[in-house]
């Protein structure tokens, strides 16, 4: 188990690393949030070990102050992630985000980041997210969100790991 956790951070790094190339001006600040989130938010072992790949989308409401004001993640996040994002999210870098929601003037608004979360594995196959679950891609404690949204970049993660389970 040691050995997966060590691969999935060796490549939560590298797809941190050449991520940043790119990132120029404003675009910064979001991946620096991006980076937080990735780096606290810790996949759980029994979606490693079977393989389930993750489709959510992370709701922030913006303030009128253009600050963070709520956070969640979709219905369509297992349980077993919605409780590790539940414990991380107060480590994430909200001063980094709250800086570029300044610098870009979004303010009194709904953002979503995509997140979406594969795995590569010599013990299983890859599956596909399922279709009940890209249902509820918008849905946040059981209610659909209803509004303007601005979509951002996603929050792209690949787990690689080498172990049979």
């Amino acid at each position: 188990m040691k050995g997966i956790v060590n691969l999935a951070v060796l490549g939560i790094f590298l797809l941190t690393f050449s991520s940043k190339s790119y990132c120029q001006g404003n675009e910064a600040y979001l991946e620096k949030f991006a980076d937080s989130y990735r780096f606290r938010v810790g996949y759980p072992s029994k979606l490693i070990e079977n393989c389930i790949p993750t489709a959510a989308m992370l709701k922030i409401v913006v303030g009128d102050k253009s600050e963070v004001v709520e956070m969640a993640l979709s219905d369509s996040a297992d349980p077993a992630l919605q409780k590790a994002f539940l414990s991380a999210r107060e480590r994430f870098d909200l001063k980094s985000l709250n800086t570029y929601l300044k610098l870009e003037k979004i303010k009194s608004s709904t953002i979503f980041f995509p997140v979406y979360v594969s795995l590569t594995n010599v013990a299983c196959v890859m599956k596909s997210v399922e279709l009940d679950v890209l249902k509820k891609l918008f849905s946040f404690g059981n209610s659909n969100f209803a509004g303007e949204l601005r979509l951002m970049k996603p929050i792209d993660i690949h787990l690689i790991t080498t172990e049979e389970f």
